[in-house]
């Protein structure tokens, strides 16, 4: 039927079987029925507007059957129906149990490494203390040979880069480290306990946090309600007691 040549034409009956192939098929399947490509049979309904009224027709008349079986399945309680409907209609999805241990897995791998980290810092102060002697001329602080075996995990941590190495430690990034470590400085119990479940990501609580603190500085900075005292004696118009009582 096609030809490079001449510009494709339908009949009224070939339009008729576009709305009927409609019903059950895709349009690169429409296309081929009529051996034209996807592209030929788009082509083709700019060109001739009952093609496309015949198409978009067709696949509607489709979906409005395929969605009334689908209701009379749900309205038997078929389980397999309503968690289609629910996921396709209802934006509902349900959370993959790896998905779920892969989150509880970040947060007790981080909280194990921090622990760590907060061990290894007690003791490294424990030794600074018992060793530490004061030089007369610059009161500097020197520590005991032992402590020349600090690790250099340790040495970087020093250096105000402690999320980097717990993250890198834990495998996680640096970001999420950061986010954790607000979530146990700021977050609630409630939340807290939410991540270390698995049922929530570090960055899905960090996020719920930092909406919360917004919310409060805008509370904050709003414009509060101003008083103007009127002077004694002083006449006020209607219209002017009305606009000073609205602020």
């Amino acid at each position: 039927m096609q030809n490079n040549n001449t510009a494709v034409i339908l009949d009224d009956l070939q339009i008729a079987q576009v709305e009927a192939l409609a019903n059950y098929l895709s349009i690169e399947q429409v296309a081929g029925y009529f051996n034209l490509s996807a592209i030929d049979f788009l082509d083709l309904q700019k060109r001739d507007e009952r093609v496309l009224r015949a198409y978009r027709k067709g696949k509607i008349r489709g979906v409005y059957k395929a969605a009334m079986l689908l209701w009379e399945q749900m309205e038997a309680g078929n389980v397999t129906a309503l968690i289609f409907f629910l996921k396709t209609r209802g934006d509902w999805r349900e959370k993959p149990i790896a998905e779920t241990e892969d989150n509880a897995h970040k947060f007790k791998n981080i909280k194990l490494i921090c622990k760590e980290f907060e061990t290894e810092k007690a003791k490294e102060r424990m030794q600074a203390t018992q060793f530490k002697e004061v030089d007369a001329t610059a009161s500097a602080l020197v520590r005991s040979p032992d402590n020349s075996n600090t690790t250099a995990e340790t040495q970087e941590c020093s250096k105000g880069k402690t999320l980097e190495v717990i993250a890198k430690k834990a495998g996680v990034s640096t970001r999420t480290a950061e986010q954790y470590d607000a979530i146990q400085r700021k977050g609630t119990e409630e939340q807290k306990a939410e991540v270390a479940s698995g049922n929530s990501s570090i960055k899905k609580v960090y996020t719920n946090i930092r909406k919360a603190e917004r919310l409060e500085t805008n509370k904050v900075t709003a414009w509060p309600k101003v008083f103007i005292p009127i002077p004694l004696g002083v006449m006020v118009t209607k219209e002017a007691a009305e606009v000073m009582a609205r602020l």
